[in-house]
């Protein structure tokens, strides 16, 4: 391999300048920009080889001021120095120079760069599946870099870290003892993180405050089925009520959701100072109104893992409808291994109906719907508690739908709907029955003081309504649902009497009736529909 030579000046003890020659490899160019080794601790290797033998001449005393200097002289330099040095702290292996693994030099010639390379460097070890490829040590030592990075003014290009490590923690332990032990000793590290930099996130409004919020409660739920992680639980818990407290005006704008989350642990002090403010807030119009706004895509992907998201969305890109069994059963695998992982499937239900809105190109092919998904989500489950968890997310925007909310946040429950009357009439079932009561939560949690029917019928008429409308299905496909003989009778003379006015003559029914065929018919774009992709991004891996 060969080498260039370069020299770098550097101020001596005892003499003005001094030449100090450096060797810079060649392979420094491919593993700075160019794609390279998939695993990343081979890529941390490779960084930190090339910023080794860069400065093998260099003496320890001089390596400081050797590094900066070289970093200084341009964006190339720059970022070798700080993804060497970046390599060099994370790293577990022996053969680390000792003067290559100070995070104040690190911090040092990165503000230099304006963070900008360390940032970007750093949210691709926390992201995805590179940071469950990285060895424990590794991942805690990220974290300190993370932490050391916010405290030195930190700017708004740090902001996506904290909601990606919180992200990290979500499921982790679900995956056996081994995850259990990892997620004792991550999760306590990022909430100190958290609780270092408070008034930093919490000035940084909805942004970040409310997405951690949804994840914090979120994970409360699952730790309720983690015994072992008790103290941890107890100290997200005062966490999550002190920036609950503190950020009252944005998690309550937050969406649908974020109320959602806080139902299911709101028996948790003190979170249930929480939720009886918000109930007794204005005379009950704050939960309203909180109830009835959307939920935005950013908060709800804060409930399901970076890993989670990436495989969830490869089965709706590249999978076709009859093909996804092995696929599901891999994702099962991977990600519900135990029962208590079922609580997982309520917030992943959520994402799909609320953060991924296909294009009417992939509605009208043959890949897998979003539909097939919510019903494998929920034939997959042992309890029943879990299944009335799922059928309420599913149905979740229904109950407090407006006219201004996007017909795509139900279109998946109302073929759900539809298409489960030939084979699985109990999943029908069980939403028309869901859609004539008030949302309460599963036993045996007792219900909380809730907006009732006087809300909820309201909004699911105009869903409804809407949804005949914009012709995801018509008023025969519904009267087909209500006539099929293996659902119970009363649950279709309640959902009769409950919406009398919905299956008259003048009902519109613009689409033809959904038959057992396996391509979904196209929708009839509304005005708040997104627009096709363009072609070359059709594939692109989504970051969420």
């Amino acid at each position: 391999m060969s080498l260039l030579k370069i020299s770098i000046r550097r101020y001596g003890p005892n003499t003005a300048f001094a030449d100090i020659p450096v060797r810079i490899p060649e392979i420094i160019s491919a593993a700075m920009s160019g794609p390279g080794p998939t695993h990343p601790l081979e890529e941390i290797k490779s960084r930190l080889d090339a910023l080794t033998k860069a400065f093998t001449d260099t003496p320890d005393p001089n390596l400081n001021e050797a590094l900066t200097f070289h970093a200084q002289k341009g964006k190339f330099e720059h970022q070798m120095v700080v993804c060497g040095l970046l390599s060099a702290l994370v790293s577990t292996g022996p053969a680390r120079r000792e003067g290559l693994t100070s995070m104040t030099l690190l911090l040092k010639i990165s503000r230099s760069g304006r963070n900008e390379v360390l940032s970007r460097e750093l949210l691709r070890l926390l992201d995805g599946d590179r940071f469950e490829k990285l060895p424990q040590p590794s991942r805690i030592k990220a974290i300190d870099v993370l932490s050391a990075s916010l405290s030195t003014t930190p700017p708004p290009l740090f902001e996506p870290h904290v909601m990606i490590l919180a992200r990290q923690m979500v499921g982790l332990g679900f995956r056996g003892p081994e995850g259990i032990g990892y997620l004792g000793e991550l999760g306590p590290r990022t909430l100190s993180l958290i609780e270092t930099h408070f008034d930093w996130i919490v000035s940084r409004g909805a942004e970040v405050v409310a997405g951690l919020i949804y994840n914090f409660l979120g994970m409360l739920h699952e730790l309720e089925k983690i015994p072992q992680l008790s103290a941890y639980k107890s100290n997200q818990a005062k966490l999550c009520g002190r920036l609950m407290n503190r950020t009252q005006i944005h998690w309550r704008g937050a969406g649908r959701d974020v109320i959602r989350a806080l139902i299911r642990v709101r028996h948790i002090s003190p979170l249930d100072e929480v939720w009886r403010d918000t109930v007794e807030a204005d005379g009950g119009n704050v939960l309203s109104s909180a109830l009835l706004k959307a939920t935005e895509k950013r908060v709800l992907v804060a409930r399901v893992s970076p890993c989670m998201v990436w495989e969830i969305m490869q089965m709706f890109k590249r999978v076709h409808m009859g093909q996804q069994g092995r696929h599901q059963k891999r994702y099962s695998q991977k990600f519900f291994r135990t029962d208590a992982s079922e609580c997982l499937r309520a917030d992943l239900v959520r994402f799909i109906c609320g953060a991924y809105h296909p294009s009417n190109r992939v509605i009208a092919s043959t890949l897998l719907p979003r539909w097939a998904q919510l019903g494998w989500l929920y034939a997959t489950v042992k309890s029943n508690r879990s299944r009335i968890e799922i059928m309420q997310a599913v149905v979740w925007d229904f109950y407090f739908f407006q006219r201004a909310d996007k017909v795509m946040n139900i279109e998946p429950a109302a073929l759900l709907l539809a298409r489960s009357v030939p084979k699985y009439p109990k999943v029908s079932e069980q939403i028309l029955n869901l859609l004539t009561l008030p949302p309460v939560p599963a036993p045996p949690t007792p219900p909380p003081k809730f907006p009732g029917t006087n809300i909820v019928l309201p909004c699911v008429s105009v869903a409804l309504k809407t949804l005949l409308k914009v012709g995801v299905f018509s008023a025969r496909d519904l009267l087909k649902v209500l006539s099929t003989p293996n659902i119970d009778q009363r649950v279709k003379k309640t959902f009769q009497s409950a919406f009398p006015r919905l299956l008259s003559p003048s009902s519109p029914s613009p689409s033809p009736p959904l038959g057992d065929e396996k391509m979904i018919p196209p929708l009839q774009t509304p005005p708040q529909r997104h627009p096709n992709p363009k072609p070359k991004e059709r594939w692109k891996k989504i970051r969420v």
